[in-house]
């Protein structure tokens, strides 16, 4: 990775908002997969809402995204906030010119607004003509506000219980596929 001086003319501003308290610093930038990466830190975010303008980007696709580093250790991690939403990650952003008045809504960083990590269920059943049928579930974690650690499955038909799981290395949740 070379790092240097931003080779755009576009700039991205607006602004990033969050009920709470911040007790780290906020991370805000632009991210693709061909372009690189550009962003700005504030260390210290006193209050919502938080400007961002981040200049010198290339026209092109990205993921917005911003991270409230609550415990100032310089990674994502459980109790910090994101807009990274499910396995999707943060939400599209196409540069093809200045943006202006762009929103990042964060949740609460810290109190009751807080919104918990939801665990989901998906089933399936495949009928093949003249052959066995086959039958699936898969569990899982999607993040809140609050990124999920592990999760737990107590029961299930087929299921051999307590079934633990946890979030991989990119803090997405592993899911098994138990036939």
């Amino acid at each position: 990775m070379t790092i240097g001086a931003p080779t755009g003319g576009n700039t991205v501003s607006g602004t990033v908002t969050f009920t709470g308290t911040a007790s780290g610093p906020l991370y805000i930038g632009l991210y693709s997969n061909s372009l690189g990466v550009y962003f700005e830190r504030i260390p210290t975010p006193s209050s919502s809402p938080v400007g961002l303008r981040i200049s010198g980007i290339p026209s092109g696709n990205y993921n917005i995204f911003a991270v409230l580093d609550q415990n100032a250790d310089g990674t994502m991690d459980p109790g910090d906030v994101t807009n990274f939403t499910g396995v999707k990650g943060p939400p599209p952003l196409t540069v093809t010119g200045n943006v202006t008045n762009e929103t990042i809504a964060l949740g609460a960083a810290s109190g009751p607004n807080t919104v918990a990590a939801t665990t989901f269920v998906a089933t399936s059943h495949n009928a093949f003509s003249f052959t066995s049928d086959s039958y699936s579930i898969s569990v899982g974690v999607n993040d809140g506000t609050k990124l999920p650690v592990s999760m737990t499955v107590f029961s299930g038909p087929n299921v051999a219980v307590p079934y633990d799981m946890a979030v991989n290395t990119n803090n997405k949740p592993v899911q098994p596929h138990l036939q």
